[in-house]
């Protein structure tokens, strides 16, 4: 938490659909929030490769613009 904090992390990214309580925690502490991103091993929610990967591309940009 005092790392994420000298760093200035304002993000975490987690895999979407998996427990983040220890995730939700440490961005709490470090004053960030909790980004999910696809895991590019399965075809969650139905989704093709591509738009999965344009998904999390998106994500990590918009994390980084802001």
């Amino acid at each position: 938490i005092d790392e994420c904090r000298a760093l200035g992390v304002k993000t975490v990214f987690a895999e979407a659909g998996e427990s983040s309580a220890v995730l939700d925690t440490l961005a709490e502490e470090a004053d960030a929030r909790v980004v999910p991103l696809f895991t590019m091993e399965t075809a969650e929610n139905g989704q093709p490769y591509l738009d999965r990967l344009a998904a999390n591309l998106n994500a990590i940009a918009a994390s980084l613009c802001e």
